[in-house]
């Protein structure tokens, strides 16, 4: 019976990371897009713009994996 328990926890903890995960997601695709329409000029290959954008991108991918990374390794100690 316990570790019936255990399980439904570890599951609810998993459904919750996942729809963080998805909240998250959702967050930084809207971030993106608010970004990446900001101005209407052309973001040129190499133009200050640009490499923001590019920047911002690989940030946003840093902590999204970060935050994953965190999430799991919370997960694994609850278990």
């Amino acid at each position: 019976m316990r570790q019936h328990r255990q399980a439904n926890k570890v599951m609810l903890k998993r459904d919750l990371h996942a729809r963080k995960t998805e909240e998250e997601n959702a967050m930084l695709r809207a971030k993106l897009h608010e970004m990446s329409s900001a101005r209407p000029v052309s973001a040129r290959p190499g133009s200050d713009r640009s490499v923001r954008l590019m920047v911002f991108i690989v940030g946003l991918g840093d902590l999204h994996a970060r935050k994953t990374e965190e999430a799991e390794r919370q997960l694994n100690e609850g278990i």
